[in-house]
């Protein structure tokens, strides 16, 4: 957003903002083997989603045609339908309830890797430390980071994913085909 900014100032240029299928997602491993096991309650899971101003950050990082997505699927693609997909407005004071009654009142560390968009990766652990969730920034090479989400050592992950196809199916296989990205390999989002 920063650089689009700058270069309007810029004669005989203009800056286009449009929107692309590509959206960013916080992807939590709850599998039996993760690297934070405080991931495996759904209650700890709600909690990060409520404790991330996502409209705020949207609008003054991101910029342009940035819109909240609630599915792993952006709306560009061909079939996806987030319409029963549950929401999570900002809500700090719901996250702590949530983190309290799942037995972390006073929080905890975990380790988030991403691998660009710093500034929005650090927003993220600003937001997490309101409510208590102490988040270290990993930040590495995108190989580096994806070999660590699929050997399990990355619970929290930034992901960035941009649809090849335009599709749904190109995200959805990714994620919950019960293959090396697919950190939660639940059978009923499959």
């Amino acid at each position: 957003r920063d650089q689009a900014e700058q270069l309007r100032d810029v004669p005989n240029l203009r800056v286009l903002a449009r929107e692309t299928p590509e959206f960013a997602q916080l992807s939590m491993n709850t599998l039996p083997t993760t690297a934070a096991p405080q991931l495996r309650d759904i209650r700890v899971r709600k909690a990060i989603m409520y404790a991330i101003d996502r409209e705020t950050m949207g609008k003054y990082l991101v910029g342009g045609g940035a819109r909240v997505v609630h599915a792993v699927c952006h709306p560009l693609e061909f079939g996806c339908d987030d319409s029963a997909v549950p929401r999570y407005p900002y809500d700090p004071r719901k996250a702590k309830q949530l983190l309290a009654e799942a037995g972390f009142a006073e929080g905890f560390d975990i380790d988030l890797y991403a691998m660009r968009d710093r500034n929005q990766t650090e927003a993220i652990i600003g937001y997490l430390g309101a409510v208590g969730i102490r988040a270290r920034l990993r930040l590495l090479q995108v190989a580096a980071v994806v070999s660590a989400k699929r050997s399990g050592k990355a619970a929290l992950v930034q992901d960035q994913w941009t649809s090849q196809t335009a599709d749904v199916s190109d995200s959805a296989s990714t994620f919950h085909e019960f293959a090396s990205d697919d950190v939660n390999r639940d059978p009923e989002i499959r």
